[in-house]
């Protein structure tokens, strides 16, 4: 009895230390795939009233040059809009690289996307909110699709 509750102590550690060793890998590839410049090609744009559909927009005739996103191994970040520095900031990666934080350096608040895609030519990122109250509240989503440079 005695060795076995050994044994499985020791497969919980063994467990555990795998579990979070592949968290900081899942971080680490996400971050590798994600440092570059990305190229804004598809927008998609929509609102919900009280969960009815309201407005379904789709914008795909960027230029190359209308939106650039570039992400460095540093943990910073530039937005280029139409080739000049449109903002700067810091960003994250978080769960297991499934959600990126980016934190502009002239504003308080930060902007959370869930990473619906990220590969080594294509990012796809997802974001929703929430406004207004009761009767009048409002459910926006974005979804941007970008290739890498």
């Amino acid at each position: 009895m005695k060795r076995t509750k050994t044994l499985f102590l020791l497969f919980l550690a063994v467990s555990f230390g795998i579990t979070g060793c592949k968290k900081n890998d899942d971080d680490d590839n996400a971050k590798a795939q994600i440092v570059g410049k990305w190229i804004l090609t598809k927008e998609v744009y929509r609102t919900y009233l009280k969960g009815v559909l309201e407005t379904d927009e789709t914008y795909d005739d960027y230029d190359d040059n209308d939106w650039v996103i570039e992400i460095k191994s540093n943990g910073t970040y530039i937005g280029w809009d139409e080739g000049e520095k449109d903002e700067e900031g810091t960003y994250s990666l978080q769960d297991n690289g499934k959600t990126l934080i980016l934190k502009p350096g002239n504003e308080t608040q930060t902007y959370t996307c869930t990473i619906r895609q990220l590969t080594s030519s294509s990012l796809v990122l997802y974001s929703e909110k929430t406004e207004g109250t009761g009767d009048n509240t409002w459910k926006i989503t974005y979804e941007e699709t970008y290739k890498k440079q």
